[in-house]
């Protein structure tokens, strides 16, 4: 198990990544267009969401991502998740400064830690409970995912990122209390 505290933003990608990569690689062929706990999306849009989103990343410092050698999703996934992932490896490119307008000041790698990697948990949740894969997320996970949502406060549920959180029963378990908390039914 890795320590998260000390796990920096390229290390915990890379491993999210890898976590989201495994149940992607093992989608049945005709569950692309089933239904998500992400309302109107199916498994397919989702994916494809995932992937977009590390190029709306890269664009926020001034990056592009090269079109995809590949012509599927988990193709695509590798090739805009790979970029992504060198440019946190490289320190001048993870460094590269962002002015947001909702944090102030901040960095590429930041951002992506805050928000693409917390991606590849709660979208990694979602992939798993569409396609019947292994929903169970690490504790370490949940713990880190827990730690980002109480540093945002309302702000991911006023945005729309997270829904109203969901009634669980006392024998839930801590990933069902985790999603219930960013309001997917378990």
């Amino acid at each position: 198990m890795t320590d998260t505290t000390t796990e920096t933003p390229a290390d915990r990608y890379a491993r999210l990544r890898d976590r989201f990569r495994t149940t992607l690689s093992a989608v049945p062929d005709d569950a692309w267009d089933a239904p998500t706990p992400c309302e109107e999306w199916t498994v397919r849009a989702l994916v494809q969401h995932v992937v977009d989103t590390q190029a709306l990343f890269e664009s926020m410092v001034g990056r592009t991502i090269p079109p995809s050698p590949a012509d599927d999703l988990t193709g695509s996934f590798d090739h805009a998740t790979g970029v992504v992932l060198g440019h946190l490896r490289d320190p001048a490119a993870a460094t590269t400064p962002y002015e947001s307008p909702i944090f102030g000041p901040t960095t590429f790698e930041a951002m992506v830690d805050g928000f693409l990697s917390f991606d590849f948990v709660v979208h990694g949740w979602d992939l798993a409970h569409a396609t019947g894969a292994d929903e169970t997320l690490a504790d370490q996970d949940i713990a880190w995912v827990r730690a980002r949502t109480d540093q945002l406060g309302d702000l991911m549920r006023t945005s729309g990122q997270i829904g109203e959180e969901v009634e669980v029963g006392s024998d839930a378990t801590e990933t069902e209390r985790l999603v219930a908390f960013l309001g997917r039914r378990p």
